[in-house]
């Protein structure tokens, strides 16, 4: 049977998705949810659209939101993160959702819009289950620690760590020759979700560092389904070695760090150069971003003013 597009004032409900043109009210906004609840809860697409354009356009209303879909948040959330990363433009054909469903794009939304493409095909010709979609995406995304990134060289007093996790083991990470590049009284920043916050201590040791304390990032937002709790934090470890107090202890910092979102929270790179001056400074995995005053060393480092 062939879906009809349908069209609810400012939204336009389409089979793999929803969009949005002027600016609808909250009433409006709100009917349109309760049309969605009652005929099409089901797809993720339009769920994860609206989700989307609620907490842009309504978060104060958020919690309305929530409790007429009848839905838990971190599933919402999922939903959204996926429309988010794969827009309309590479959603799925009306043929290609025959053979794939949402959560085989779940499995690829982080990667990027030439790769989403290739493995989908693949795993559309190939007939991929699940996990095996998810096996190819972790073979994909797991290169050499090194790869783009300069010589490490020189000797350090602060580093800075955001290991992707997903794509790193912490056997991994344990062997980043960074303990060598670091003076004997020096201090280590780890960012580290909730689920590693004990098994870190492994990684800490082989580089030669001691927990001391940590910042609480407080991202207000759904982190991600959990077992027990909805994970909102995340974790900045700070730990040492050798003998290395903070340079400027006072006036002392929140440990609670409150910042809507999935990125960092940029005002890090201040505290810790706050807590530590003079540095140098490293950071490990910075993406394609290294803060001015840096060293960056890791996958696709590429030095910018911050």
């Amino acid at each position: 049977m062939a879906w009809r597009t349908y069209t609810l004032g400012h939204f336009r409900v389409e089979e793999f998705g929803l969009t949005t043109k002027g600016h609808p009210t909250w009433r409006e906004s709100a009917e349109a949810g309760e049309w969605l609840w009652r005929n099409h809860r089901g797809s993720p697409w339009r769920l994860g659209d609206y989700f989307n354009f609620i907490k842009s356009k309504f978060p104060e209303r958020y919690s309305q939101f929530l409790e007429a879909s009848g839905l838990q948040e971190g599933l919402l959330t999922k939903y959204g993160w996926v429309c988010a990363n794969i827009p309309a433009s590479r959603r799925p054909t009306t043929e290609l959702a025959e053979d794939l469903d949402f959560t085989h794009f779940e499995v690829v939304a982080a990667l990027a819009p030439a790769q989403q493409r290739t493995v989908l095909a693949e795993a559309k010709r190939k007939q991929w289950t699940i996990s095996e979609t998810r096996q190819h995406v972790r073979r994909l995304r797991r290169r050499p620690l090194d790869s783009g990134a300069a010589e490490l060289a020189g000797q350090f007093r602060v580093v800075l760590a955001d290991p992707d996790y997903e794509r790193m083991s912490l056997e991994e990470f344990a062997k980043v020759p960074v303990a060598a590049h670091m003076q004997p009284n020096s201090a280590m920043f780890l960012w580290c979700p909730e689920r590693l916050r004990f098994d870190i201590k492994s990684v800490l040791d082989a580089l030669g560092f001691e927990h001391k304390c940590a910042f609480v990032w407080d991202r207000q937002e759904n982190g991600g389904p959990h077992a027990y709790l909805d994970v909102t934090h995340e974790h900045l470890l700070i730990a040492t070695r050798g003998h290395c107090p903070p340079d400027h202890p006072t006036p002392m910092l929140d440990s609670v760090i409150s910042r809507r979102g999935p990125t960092r929270p940029p005002e890090v790179i201040k505290y810790i150069e706050r807590l530590y001056d003079p540095g140098p400074y490293l950071v490990l995995f910075p993406g394609d971003v290294v803060p001015q005053g840096w060293t960056g060393y890791g996958p696709t480092a590429k030095a910018v003013n911050a």
